[in-house]
Parts: structure tokens; C-alpha cells; sequence
């Protein structure tokens, strides 16, 4: 606990602009350099949610028959009329972004376009990049309580980049999104002092948020209840439940309100949602980790997984929520009807785990020679860059890596907001400001400090 404070006071002397120091405000402009300036495709997940935000703002009503042109699966179709079948709450949240785009110039939702809609990118850029940012400064924190600040600052870069999160931190789904508020929930609740209410209260509010912006966390919610009712007693467990049961009341009346029954909006869909079984699939095991699209391709996840087992072999139960929230993940995955979630770069079900992997990974690192640690990123960093700078969906057919080089054939470069500006002029000043980040996050690496033992 002294240690903790120690270090808590010397980042604070450390600190320059709203409350972060100049290694973390190097590491928010790398990320923010390398994903934000892209304007991905609107897909048929994307385009769902973006029709989402858009009927609301512009038409203030839930139907989306005027944007029908955009969908494509992801929909409901009830009484004449057509929804999107989204979990309400990220796009509902989208709303004022979308507004103050729209007045700032981007084309209204109604103005059709699939391919450089500069009102969806505000919508990824809100829901996407920004939360991917936020949770690689979490990350870094998180690890750095018990962790010396290279393995920290070195495992939360390797998931940022080397994982599902940097296409997901761009395309506008709400896996990012979602990850950030329940990992920032886990920070508050796993701090080793007792919580105030208060922050009980908004780690209930961080976790209710997600769950109402994609339904599969409530399992999530469930273990950080049990979490804080184990260590903090049952009051502290309602406190953090009450936000989660105001966000459901809501949810349900609008269901009610808008598609006339108590559900969600995938029951109302004629054809039902994907078939799920809480029995893992064995060669859906197999596939999520060694697979044509599998972690092999982005090994340090299974560096994490590895850290899981060894930590709790050695009785180190901090990581006990970790594991439970990455094996609820993994068995919903490896349950549902293939072990990707459509086609996507990876196993995107679970990538709201992978957050909870940063200290098992800080905790292995120092013990990979340099050379294979170096090879494992960057392995990951090649097979998720693709897929951000390329069309990201890859055929069953195929492969990571092959898929994606094969997409840059077919469908080219993703554009970006300096490419649409100034054409391939755009390519330049993008890299220009990457490379300018990673030098400042070089200059301000922090420094190194003796490695502590492996805890196998």
C-alpha cells in the first residue's frame, strides 16, 4: 500500500495537463495519430448503428425506413417498418456527436454513402478511437501498481496494437467502447484501499453504460458485483447494482415503447439472433487460439492467457476477476455459430477481455528472451495493421495477413481524412504525425527498474 502511494506521488509530480504526464499524453497522440484519421467503410455493423444515431437525430424516431439503403443483416423488421437491432445505449449517445458533425459540415445520414461518410467517422471517432485511447492509458496505470513502468507501458502497447483492439478502435462497433468502461469500472473496484461509495456508484454507472451498449456484458457485470459483494459487503454490492437496474428499467420500457414487448431487440428479428450454446465447441477452441484467424496471429493474448494460469497457480488472486471475465468471454465465443462473430480480423466477442490480460502480460514479459518478445508483437502489430488500413473483413477461405494484402488488391487503401482532403499527399502528413508520436514516446520512455521475480 505505501509502495502504491509512493508511486501515485511521484506521477503526480510528474503530471503536466489534466492529470496525465508526458509519457501518457505521448502515448494518447500515438494512438490517436495512427487510428483516428481513418474513415473506415460503413459495413453491415457499422451502417446499423450509424442509421441507429442518425433516425434519431434527424427525424427524432427510432425507425430507420429513410436509411434502409444502408442495412444490410443487421435489422429488425416489424410492422412495416425497419430498426436497427442494436443495443440502444452507444447509439443513443451518439446523437449530440452526430448533431454537431452535421453542423460542422458532414453529410446527413439520409445523403447515402458506404465509403467516406464523415458522419460516421464522428461516430467512431467518439466511440472508437477515443475510448481506445483512454484504455491504453488504463491500461499502463493499471499494470503500473504492481508492475515496473517499461513491462507496464510495453504490455499495454502490445494489446493495444497487437490485438483485436486497433482495427475494433476504428470500425464502429461498441466492443472498444465497452471494454474501456468495465476495464475503468475493474480500476476503480480493484484498487487496494477500500472504495468510496461514490466510486462504487460510478463503476456501477461506467459497467450499467456498457451493458446497455452491448447485452453480452452483463455477464461482466455480474462477476464485478460478486467482486465488490465478496471484498466490500452487500451494501456496496447494491450500491454498484442500482445503476445497472435503473439502465434496464430504461431498456426495457423502450423496447416496450418501440417494438410492443418486453425484450430485447434481437428477439423482435424474424430470423432470431445467432444460435448459442454455453458448451464450448472444441474445434471453436481451437480455431479462436491457433485458427486461420486465431491468436497465433496476435500472440500475445495467449502470452496473457498463460500469465492467467501461471498467477493463479501461484495464488496471486488479483487476477481472479481477470480470469473469470476472459473464460466468460471465451466460452460465449467459442459457443456461438462460428468462433469469430461473422468475419472480422479475429474472435471479436471476447475482445472486451483482453483489457483484463495487461498484468498477467506485464508479469511474463520480463521472462521472454528479447528477441521472441519482440517477434510476438510485432507479429501482432503487422496482423492488425492490415486489416485497419485495408477493407477488415476476411473470407472463411482465408487468412490473416493473405486475407488483408489480398483486400489491398481488391478494395485498396481505406482513406483518410488528409487523403480525402489533399489526395495522396494525405499519406505523408499521416505518417509525419505517427512518426512525431513515437518519438515522444520514445523520449519519454520510462526508465528501467529492477525485474521483479516470476511469480511461477
Amino acid at each position: 500500500m505505501i509502495g502504491e502511494l509512493e508511486s501515485s506521488h511521484a506521477a503526480g509530480a510528474r503530471q503536466r495537463w489534466l492529470g496525465l504526464d508526458w509519457f501518457e499524453l505521448a502515448l494518447l497522440a500515438l494512438f490517436v495519430s495512427v487510428v483516428a484519421p481513418f474513415v473506415p467503410g460503413l459495413h453491415a455493423q457499422e451502417a446499423s448503428r450509424y442509421a441507429f444515431t442518425a433516425a434519431v437525430t434527424e427525424q427524432g424516431r427510432f425507425e430507420v425506413d429513410d436509411y434502409e439503403e444502408l442495412l444490410s443483416a443487421d435489422r429488425v423488421d416489424l410492422d412495416g417498418h425497419v430498426y436497427s437491432d442494436k443495443a440502444p445505449g452507444q447509439p443513443l449517445l451518439g446523437v449530440p456527436v452526430l448533431a454537431v458533425a452535421e453542423w460542422l459540415g458532414a453529410e446527413p445520414g439520409t445523403e447515402i454513402r458506404h465509403f467516406g461518410n464523415l458522419g460516421a467517422w464522428s461516430q467512431s471517432l467518439a466511440f472508437c478511437v477515443i475510448p481506445g485511447a483512454g484504455l491504453l492509458i488504463l491500461m499502463r496505470r493499471h499494470a503500473s501498481r504492481t508492475e515496473r513502468g517499461p513491462d507496464a507501458a510495453v504490455a499495454a502497447l502490445a494489446l493495444s496494437f497487437g490485438t483485436l483492439l486497433l482495427p475494433m478502435s476504428s470500425a464502429l462497433y461498441a466492443h472498444v467502447f465497452v471494454a474501456t468502461l468495465t476495464f475503468a469500472s475493474w480500476h476503480v473496484l480493484s484498487l487496494e484501499r477500500r472504495p468510496s461509495s461514490l466510486a462504487v456508484l460510478v463503476a456501477g454507472a461506467l459497467t450499467a453504460l456498457a451493458v446497455v451498449s452491448e447485452y453480452p456484458m452483463a455477464g461482466v457485470a455480474l462477476v464485478l458485483g460478486g467482486h465488490v459483494a465478496i471484498r466490500f459487503g452487500w451494501r456496496k454490492a447494491l450500491l454498484f447494482a442500482l445503476p445497472q437496474c435503473v439502465a434496464a428499467a430504461g431498456v426495457v420500457a423502450m423496447n416496450q415503447i418501440v417494438y410492443g414487448f418486453i425484450g430485447t431487440s434481437y428477439e423482435a428479428k424474424e430470423e432470431g439472433s445467432a444460435p448459442l450454446s454455453l458448451i464450448p465447441d472444441p474445434g471453436h477452441l481451437f480455431r479462436i487460439f491457433l485458427g486461420e484467424k486465431g491468436y497465433a496471429f496476435t500472440p500475445i493474448v495467449i502470452v496473457g492467457v498463460v500469465g492467467l494460469v501461471v498467477c493463479l497457480r501461484r495464488s496471486q488472486w488479483d487476477v481472479v476477476v481477470p480470469a473469470c471475465i476472459f473464460g466468460g468471454f471465451l466460452v460465449l465465443q467459442s459457443g456461438w455459430s462460428n468462433p469469430w462473430g461473422g468475419e472480422p480480423p479475429g474472435s471479436r466477442y471476447i475482445l472486451p477481455a483482453l483489457p483484463f490480460l495487461v498484468l498477467p502480460v506485464a508479469r511474463m514479459l520480463p521472462h521472454i528472451p528479447v528477441r521472441a518478445r519482440r517477434g510476438l508483437i510485432a507479429l501482432g502489430v503487422v496482423s492488425m495493421t492490415l486489416p485497419l488500413i485495408t477493407m477488415p473483413l476476411v473470407r472463411d477461405d482465408e487468412t490473416l495477413i493473405v486475407g488483408h494484402l489480398l483486400n489491398i488488391d481488391r478494395f485498396g487503401f481505406t482513406p483518410t481524412i488528409f487523403t480525402m482532403a489533399i489526395g495522396p499527399a494525405g499519406w505523408v502528413l499521416h505518417g509525419a504525425l505517427v512518426l512525431a508520436a513515437a518519438f515522444a514516446v520514445r523520449a519519454n520512455w520510462p526508465g528501467v527498474s529492477p525485474p521483479r521475480p516470476l511469480p511461477a
